[in-house]
């Protein structure tokens, strides 16, 4: 049985270039899928969303959801204070954008 859930995270690799470097990350985005702390996929670059939702399926598909007492599953961690609504965090990028200190040439 799938919980539902799957908690992500991020690295701004310019804020975190010594474990970056550790860890092998060359190019950007580069995203790695971890199961009980083991690396079982990875890609870099861009991806499809049905090849991204592929991967998410294939590495999800043996998670169980954690239970709490008496059997009850553990609802997901309450989102920070101050987040961005949802809708607004997942919008997509605008595709003028840049990073930070790059100009169009």
């Amino acid at each position: 049985m799938n919980s539902g859930y799957a908690r992500l995270g991020k690295l701004n690799v310019d804020n975190a270039k010594e474990l970056a470097q550790e860890q092998g990350v060359r190019s950007i985005p580069d995203v790695r899928f971890y199961v009980e702390g083991k690396l079982v996929g990875q890609f870099t670059g861009v991806e499809s969303k049905e090849r991204i939702t592929q991967l998410v399926e294939e590495h999800s598909a043996a998670f169980r959801p954690q239970q709490g007492a008496g059997g009850a599953p553990i609802p997901p961690r309450p989102r920070a204070p101050g987040s961005k609504p949802l809708d607004e965090a997942m919008k997509p990028m605008d595709k003028e954008w840049l990073p930070p200190g790059m100009t169009p040439k």
